[in-house]
């Protein structure tokens, strides 16, 4: 099981900290995902890194830099970019824009939306926000809080790219939102998208 998940799958946390040793610059922090998922010539995870930094949106020319000389939405991208390295067929992200400001979410809102259509990555993303979920889900699930149940499912038919605000985003956020209080107990119920 573990060489499967080393293999095939990659995480960002919602803490882009959780996944960054601080005494490795940015370059070294993807070489070494890379590397540690398979064997690779030095050419090789050169090529690896330069994509996956492309791909998350983080400037190459920022790649000599330690984590703590970044801004939190550089981190992320960071992380996003140490998840990507490895080229996993799965995706799992864990509420990784919580701690953004509305602006970079955003932005990450079309990155990962562009990851998705260049690379076809299977993405399992979990949030509360119900709006992010529509905008990068194809299948929004709603899940009871302890124990963890799926309670309905929906079908998000929106051409991509989507944008966060448009109208058609928000009618099929309400219709979540209004299943979501039907379900809702006093604990929270967490959305997957």
């Amino acid at each position: 099981m573990r060489r499967v998940r080393w293999r095939k799958i990659s995480m960002v946390f919602q803490g882009a900290m959780n996944s960054l040793n601080p005494v490795y610059r940015v370059a070294d922090l993807l070489a070494e995902a890379a590397r540690a998922h398979e064997t690779l010539s030095p050419s090789e995870i050169d090529e690896r890194v330069g994509q996956a930094l492309a791909l998350a949106g983080f400037p190459k020319g920022r790649a000599r830099s330690y984590p703590h000389e970044l801004s939190g939405g550089m981190k992320q991208r960071v992380a996003l970019a140490r998840a990507l390295a490895p080229n996993p067929r799965v995706l799992l992200m864990d509420e990784p824009f919580a701690a953004l400001d509305a602006i970079t979410r955003e932005q990450f809102y079309g990155d990962i939306q562009e990851i998705w259509e260049k690379r076809r990555k299977t993405i399992i993303f979990v949030t509360h926000n119900v709006r992010e979920a529509v905008c990068l889900g194809d299948r929004v699930v709603l899940f009871s809080a302890n124990p963890g149940r799926i309670q309905e499912q929906f079908q998000i038919d929106l051409p991509r790219p989507r944008d966060f605000n448009s109208v058609a985003l928000a009618k099929h956020s309400a219709e979540i939102m209004r299943a979501l209080k039907r379900h809702m107990k006093p604990e929270a119920t967490e959305v997957a998208g």
